[in-house]
């Protein structure tokens, strides 16, 4: 008896469920707006993998048009690759789209991160990391990001020696991972001879989402169970991970408190602004008075800063315990730019590949930068600047290349709209021109958004800029980079997840 009351039950249950899902799954077939039938419980999630995101959004487009209804899970959301449209959100009618799409689940450390804040917050924040990404700033990171460069010059001076083609993606991940660890952390780690030291180790597995990750699972398949998954302490961030950088930070700030050293890293300058009396003074101060570590040329930073600044008043570790909140600020903002340690190896990857590729604009390109740089033995921020040929280079391949930002609550479908040949003519040919000083203002608004637009953009988008543009210079002043046996004419492109080499960017180097 008791059994088929348990069957009834299930029945039951299961036919509610069928026709509640079957009800929520009409969403936009009720509204009007076209787009792909989704499949019960998960939406078009299979599809979107098995496709790969960025080739199924040129599928969908061409299909359904350049808006369309779709469903991550059970949860609606509408993509949209019309530039006007585009504009609407990011710019005019910002107000109203100007939250995220809340994850809910990122755990004590990451739920105050610029990247997922709302309303006020987010504008608080984001107003008081502004002044960490000026042209000023980015200044003082020269030294630190030369530092790394010139380490990756050393080894690539190895496998040029050696005839050696490699696979340049895992090697420009383990520059980038440098480079943000040395200017964000204040950590000089050396990942690209040491790839196992545990800095790196937890920056890649807290930033992997290619495997199975079942918080991801629950957030895309069932939105409706995050809040139980929050009460289970799950976060899409292993809390393992981010302890390690939580005690890594702590340390740094404890040993500088002790020795006085001072660094020009985005610790102590997200300190020191965070640190500044109102909100209309971010301005960091200026000392003439900062201790250099004999092995640091470059300078100073803001933690060594706030911990050495009226020392003969107080000891460090009571000025320590007075800033603890700007610190722990200081720490979330920090680690929510590491993931950009993967984007930015993707960037230089695809642009490498395409300089191998055409030899005729790497040529180009190389004498454009010598023009600058003449007697200069490294590159500056001045320099940089000055290079509007790199710039075409570098903004062509992150057209071809655009790995969408975290999205609002419309999801803008960037890497579609960067391969529309309706705007982009013969897309898929690398042709730097296209962002010639001549040309560029041909290119119509809102369609090349690698870094989002409007209030909302991506903050740490000079850094990325600066950063893929310093290493670049570093390696056409020294090689050739030429195709090898490996390298693949056109590339593949993975086909599923995020776009990505198939099967590696094959390179080898020559010598100059």
């Amino acid at each position: 008896m008791w059994l088929a009351w348990l069957i009834g039950i299930v029945t039951a249950l299961s036919a509610y469920y069928i026709i509640a899902a079957r009800r929520k799954f009409e969403y936009w077939q009720k509204k009007g707006v076209p787009g792909p039938r989704p499949w019960p419980l998960v939406g078009v999630f299979v599809q979107t993998m098995k496709m790969g995101q960025g080739f199924y959004d040129l599928w969908a487009i061409k299909k359904f048009g350049r808006m369309f209804g779709y469903f991550d899970g059970s949860q609606p959301v509408i993509a949209v690759s019309d530039p006007d449209m585009l504009r609407s959100i990011m710019v005019k009618d910002f107000p109203q789209f100007i939250n995220r799409r809340d994850v809910d689940i990122n755990g004590p450390l990451l739920e105050q991160a610029v990247s997922v804040l709302h309303g006020q917050k987010w504008k608080d924040v984001r107003s008081t990391l502004v002044p960490t990404f000026t042209s000023g700033r980015l200044k003082q990171m020269n030294g630190l990001i030369n530092e790394c460069c010139d380490n990756l010059v050393s080894n690539l001076e190895k496998k040029a020696d050696a005839d050696e083609e490699f696979e340049c993606q895992s090697l420009f991940r383990s520059v980038t991972m440098d480079v943000i660890a040395s200017t964000f952390f204040g950590t000089k780690i050396d990942s690209q001879n040491d790839s196992k030291n545990e800095f790196t180790k937890n920056a890649v597995e807290a930033f992997d989402f290619s495997s199975f990750n079942p918080v991801l699972i629950i957030f895309f398949l069932f939105p409706w169970a995050m809040p139980l998954a929050k009460k289970l302490g799950l976060q899409i961030i292993s809390k393992k991970n981010l302890d390690f950088f939580v005690d890594n930070t702590k340390e740094i700030i404890r040993m500088r408190s002790e020795s006085k050293v001072v660094r020009k890293d985005f610790i102590q300058l997200m300190l020191r602004s965070m640190n500044a009396p109102d909100k209309n003074e971010k301005k960091p101060v200026e000392t003439t008075t900062e201790v250099q570590d004999a092995d640091d040329s470059q300078g100073s930073d803001i933690i060594s800063h706030n911990l050495s600044v009226g020392s003969g008043q107080r000891n460090p570790v009571s000025l320590l315990i007075t800033n603890l909140l700007s610190i722990s600020g200081s720490l979330r903002q920090s680690f929510s730019f590491l993931a950009g340690f993967e984007t930015s190896a993707t960037a230089l990857t695809f642009l490498t590949y395409c300089l191998a590729v055409e030899q005729t604009i790497q040529d180009k390109l190389r004498q454009s930068i010598e023009e600058v740089m003449q007697d200069l033995e490294e590159p500056t921020f001045e320099s940089i600047a000055q290079m509007h040929y790199l710039d075409a280079c570098v903004n062509e391949a992150l057209r071809m290349d655009s790995k969408s930002p975290k999205e609002p609550s419309s999801a803008s479908r960037f890497y579609a709209i960067q391969r529309d040949e309706e705007f982009w003519p013969n897309p898929d040919v690398y042709d730097p021109e296209r962002f010639s000083y001549e040309n560029k203002q041909n290119i119509k608004p809102y369609t090349f958004n690698t870094f989002g637009q409007g209030p909302r953009n991506c903050i740490g988008m000079r850094f990325a800029y600066y950063e893929i543009k310093m290493v670049m210079v570093h390696i056409l002043r020294n090689f050739r980079i030429l195709p090898s046996a490996k390298t693949e004419i056109p590339l593949q492109l993975k086909d599923t997840g995020f776009m990505a080499p198939k099967n590696g960017a094959w390179v080898k180097l020559q010598r100059l």
